[in-house]
């Protein structure tokens, strides 16, 4: 990259240009760090392209560094307002392994995300992914996830009751025996 970081993490930056920077983030952890910088500051349009980029590095299935900054990427998620950078940061936090600590933070605020009415209907479909994945490791959770996910089923538009409505048949589909 010839230009500054600050400069390129701009109004009107393209799908393309965040493609190659995402593909140079991967392989160079000094950039991706930059890129951590920029949401730390919280600058608003910086926050939103850097985090848009860091989405994109896991997109791209490059995930040694969003492993390695795992607790810095969870931290942004718990305490940042704007919901496009909780959005594409739950999508890294989605594709890598936390720590049992950091599991139960991010659990917790994913249920708590499902019962705000103020959230952006994407942030909860990533907090579903999230608690969708945990009831793997923890199927306790099943009960309670099911219960709210009833409980907000007409609380939104017709293509998340549709959403919520495949997922309960397929949360409460009776588990094959084996014979």
């Amino acid at each position: 990259m010839k230009k500054p970081l600050s400069e390129l993490l701009v109004k009107g930056i393209g799908k393309n240009d965040i493609a190659a920077i995402a593909a140079q983030a991967a392989k160079d952890e000094g950039l991706y760090k930059d890129l951590l910088e920029a949401i730390r500051i919280g600058e608003r349009t910086h926050t939103m392209k850097a985090a848009w980029i860091i989405g994109t590095v896991a997109e791209k299935q490059d995930l040694i560094f969003a492993q390695k900054y795992s607790s810095t990427l969870l931290d942004f998620v718990l305490h940042k307002e704007n919901s496009g950078v909780v959005r594409e940061l739950m999508k890294v936090l989605l594709a890598i392994n936390l720590n049992e600590k950091e599991e139960g933070l991010y659990i917790d605020f994913c249920f708590k995300q499902l019962h705000r009415s103020d959230v952006d209907i994407a942030v909860k479909y990533n907090a579903n992914k999230a608690i969708e994945k945990a009831l793997k490791k923890y199927p306790e959770l099943k009960e309670e996830f099911v219960s709210i996910l009833e409980s907000l089923l007409d609380n939104h538009t017709d293509a998340w009751k549709r959403y919520t409505t495949r997922l309960l048949a397929k949360l409460n589909k009776p588990k094959k025996q084996n014979a």
